[in-house]
């Protein structure tokens, strides 16, 4: 058994906690949802991707602070330079005492509310607020909550307190909740407005505005008793309202921002950036103004808004999705999507530059074909092909004008497609030539995958499933369990494989493809793609920023920690083990601490045991006194070459190019390993 522990634990990738960080389009891609200055010149911005970003000189630049929530972020708040607190979904908590050099998430017990705001009155009592009226308050800056008894059942959208003793809470249904003894009491409060409030202000105990859906904007002068309308021209969403004295202040709607300067009487818009949707405003005394956008960018003006400027620089010339990535080596790469848009880098995703495609398709998939050649697929039944490391492509005819979602390279000669109306496409020259099969179904196939030339699986709408024997000459309806989309397919070795659904997480088969179960992981949530760059490791992504890896065949899962609430459509690897992923709004994420250990290291350690004759061989070894049930033949690299059950049958090496391999032999008792020479 000292053998397997060792391998295992050796040849998988070494994850660390660091996290992944932003290449393009801009500093971060989520939506901005606070932002906040302690300082002339200090200020922190909040994503929903859990990341913080931070300006040192007065909004001017900001850096990327990492993230400091796994959750949703939605509210920040700062009592003085060195204390702020957040919150966000799912319970989420976090606090900096050091004026946001290290943040610690601390656990609310409330992890099923979704929190929306948050405020405290000090450093040590706070309140945050979330859905059927709930609010809970902390006396100990935040170690530990207690729920607040509000009466109210309306979700609640936003905080105030204009001072130590008076607060308000907005709510979605034109109610809003107000305490005047410092939160000890709540009371609900009716403004007779069937509206939908998100966000709220208050210049002094009494005067103050509620903004949200529908342009609808409210101003009370009597602490609530009253609320009388205030018309700003738009019927735009507001999400965010931001005064700075009792004339002066600011709304950030769907696309516009607006300014007052009598105490909204008049509201003026003042900025339009290209309708991006707005979530946030900050501005002060000095005339800067802030605001966030839900694709993270953030915009500024020195002049009380009269100009603005675009803070984020673009790396890539539009936001658009992205569906698949792939390196060819450690500093050349492409990221391809919607509307044919192709670009490349060639020094490791630092820049890119916009290829022609040859079409404005959409481009669903991109396969490594070798080290400088690629193929990728796309709508209208295209198939494009690079053979200079993506610096050009050519189109090559496919036989169908259908969507093209999946297109793999099995080996030296065989490839496979599929797509939409129950397309498959097979090559046997590698690539160069195509033929449409006749498959006998319509539904929909969203990926393919083969283990060596002969099995392969295909799936799609309706939890579909299709399994080939003889090379996608012919397929078979296998029974999936689900409903489900499914949207990803991925062997493993020939008898473990993994799909990905549309909404519910993973599937998981150990014969084949041949019956599939639910493997219960903590996987819940909708798959993209799949991945499996080495033996045992497989690497899933897809909704709200899912990363996922697990180093058991897929049977259980460990979450990655990601930095982007967007869908991501596609993860891969480069030689030296860097990541990068890629989706919706032009998502571009890296990390570079996805190392592995060197399988000639792994050897060396390990005990070969195994008796593997004849030794040298040319086309079939046999194993003697070992385990008889799986075998995995890797080569001098420690890369997976082939798997197959063992029983007591020769082992067919043919296929294999002449050099030295290492084969790995197991049961449910013992696992051995030996060398060989392919001659």
């Amino acid at each position: 058994m000292k053998t397997i522990i060792l391998a295992f634990t050796l040849i998988v990738p070494l994850l660390t906690a660091a996290q992944w960080n932003w290449l393009n389009p801009q500093l971060q891609g989520d939506p901005i949802n606070d932002i906040v200055f302690v300082s002339a010149n200090d200020g922190f911005a909040i994503t929903g991707g859990g990341a913080l970003m931070k300006t040192t000189d007065a909004g001017t630049t900001w850096t990327m602070e990492g993230c400091i929530a796994s959750d949703y972020l939605t509210d920040l708040h700062f009592t003085d330079a060195t204390h702020g607190f957040a919150c966000g979904y799912m319970g989420t908590f976090v606090r900096t005492t050091d004026g946001g050099a290290t943040w610690n998430v601390i656990n609310t017990t409330f992890n099923s509310d979704d929190f929306s705001g948050i405020w405290f009155l000090n450093n040590t009592t706070g309140f945050m607020i979330a859905d059927y009226g709930v609010m809970i308050k902390t006396t100990n800056g935040g170690d530990t909550w207690t729920a607040v008894s509000t009466g109210s059942t309306e979700t609640f959208t936003d905080i105030y307190f204009p001072s130590a003793t008076t607060g308000y809470v907005s709510t979605e249904d034109g109610y809003f909740m107000k305490t005047t003894d410092g939160g000890a009491t709540w009371t609900e409060l009716d403004t007779y407005q069937a509206e939908t409030f998100k966000c709220v202000w208050f210049t002094d105990e009494n005067t103050g505005w509620m903004a949200g859906n529908w342009g609808a904007i409210y101003k009370t002068t009597n602490g609530g008793t009253s609320w009388t309308s205030q018309s700003v021209g738009t019927h735009d969403y507001f999400n965010s309202i931001y005064f700075t004295d009792a004339s002066t202040g600011y709304l950030c709607a769907d696309g516009t921002v607006f300014k007052t300067s009598d105490g909204g009487t008049n509201w003026l818009q003042c900025y339009n950036p290209n309708n991006d949707y707005l979530y946030s405003i900050y501005a002060d005394a000095t005339g800067r103004v802030f605001a966030g956008n839900e694709r993270g960018r953030l915009y500024r003006s020195v002049d009380a808004g009269n100009t603005w400027n675009d803070l984020t620089t673009d790396r890539m010339t539009q936001a658009v999705r992205l569906n698949a990535v792939a390196f060819f080596n450690d500093q050349t790469g492409v990221v391809a999507g919607s509307n044919g848009v192709l670009f490349r880098t060639e020094n490791a995703g630092l820049a890119w530059d916009s290829i022609p495609a040859g079409t404005f398709q959409e481009i669903y998939d991109i396969e490594l074909s070798g080290s400088t050649e690629a193929f990728a697929c796309a709508g209208g039944g295209k198939i494009l092909h690079t053979a200079d490391a993506g610096e050009t492509w050519t189109s090559i005819v496919s036989g169908t004008t259908n969507i093209l979602y999946s297109i793999k390279k099995i080996d030296a000669s065989f490839a496979v497609a599929c797509g939409w109306a129950g397309t498959v496409l097979t090559s046997a020259d590698g690539g160069s030539t195509w033929t449409v099969i006749s498959t006998g179904f319509t539904t929909g196939l969203y990926d393919i995958d083969f283990y060596k030339g002969s099995t392969g699986l295909c799936v799609g709408q309706s939890g579909k499933i299709y399994r080939s024997t003889d090379g996608g000459q012919t397929w078979a309806a296998i029974t999936s369990g689900t409903s489900q989309y499914l949207n990803a397919v991925c062997f493993v070795d020939s008898l473990h494989v993994v799909a990905g659904t549309n909404t519910q997480g993973l599937l998981y088969s150990s014969d084949g493809g041949l019956t599939w179960s639910d493997p219960a992981t903590n996987v819940d949530m909708g798959i993209t793609q799949l991945y499996c760059p080495s033996v045992d490791t497989v690497f899933a992504c897809g909704m709200e920023g899912l990363m996922a890896y697990s180093t058991d065949r897929g049977l259980n899962w460990t979450d990655m920690d990601h930095t982007t609430y967007w869908l991501l459509n596609d993860i891969s690897k480069t030689p030296s083990g860097n990541m990068y992923a890629v989706g919706y709004n032009s998502v571009l994420l890296f990390r570079g601490e996805m190392q592995s250990v060197g399988f000639e290291n792994l050897v060396e350690k390990a005990d070969l045991t195994l008796h593997v004759y004849p030794n040298p061989a040319v086309d079939y070894i046999y194993i003697e006194n070992g385990p008889q049930e799986w075998y995995i033949i890797f080569d001098e690299h420690g890369r997976m070459i082939q798997s197959g059950n063992v029983f007591e049958k020769a082992i067919d090496i043919r296929s294999l190019a002449p050099g030295n391999y290492f084969i790995q032999c197991s049961s449910s008792e013992s696992v051995q390993t030996g060398r060989f020479i392919k001659m």
